[in-house]
């Protein structure tokens, strides 16, 4: 038990001592570099093609998606 209480300190101490070392940005500069997302209009025949969960895509990729799926199957079972 004593062990575990002193490792617990040590990393507790460690933990603190790397609170110092960390470096962070005001708010403008974080503003600057936020993440730019850039949305797609509902109308746009490209954001269905882009959107993996459309139908289209389901229908295109499904295929794969099996066959990779009972390719996986094969090989745990057999170890091969």
């Amino acid at each position: 038990m004593e062990d575990t209480r002193e490792q617990y300190s040590e990393m507790r101490d460690e933990f603190f001592a790397s609170l110092e070392d960390r470096r962070y940005l005001s708010i403008a500069e974080a503003r600057k570099k936020r993440l730019q997302v850039r949305h797609k209009s509902r109308g746009s025949e490209t954001a269905e093609e882009d959107d993996p969960c459309s139908l289209n895509n389901q229908r295109k990729y499904g295929a794969v998606w099996v066959i990779l799926i009972l390719a996986l199957a094969k090989v745990a079972c057999t170890g091969a």
